[in-house]
């Protein structure tokens, strides 16, 4: 009888649907799951700024028109650097600047 019990106890605890090892894998799992909520939300938070600022700040939307578009405002020069491909390779320091003087455009 007593090693009914035993038996019993040990797959409990060892090899059940509730055993320790599953309770303890369940809480790995639900701390990744909690850190990336917490990313998400940090994400979500960072991506409302960005829209409050791009509906609210026109220099911030200037900014962001600048680098992510390469516009300029008229009579500004747009200066852009491009590594030539054998340095690419190399990830050297010298860059080769590129003169763009086309159509300006107003962000």
């Amino acid at each position: 009888m007593i090693i009914v019990v035993v038996a019993w106890a040990l797959f409990e605890g060892l090899l059940s649907q509730h055993s320790f090892i599953k309770l303890s894998s369940f809480r790995q799992q639900t701390e990744e799951l909690r850190q990336q909520v917490a990313q998400a939300e940090a994400e979500r938070a960072d991506f409302k700024e960005k829209l409050r600022r791009l509906e609210t700040d026109p220099y911030f939307l200037e900014k962001l028109a600048r680098e992510k578009l390469g516009l300029v405002k008229e009579g500004e020069i747009l200066y852009r650097y491009e590594e030539p491909a054998e340095e690419a390779e190399n990830r050297g320091p010298v860059r080769t600047p590129i003169i763009d003087e086309g159509e300006a455009e107003e962000p």
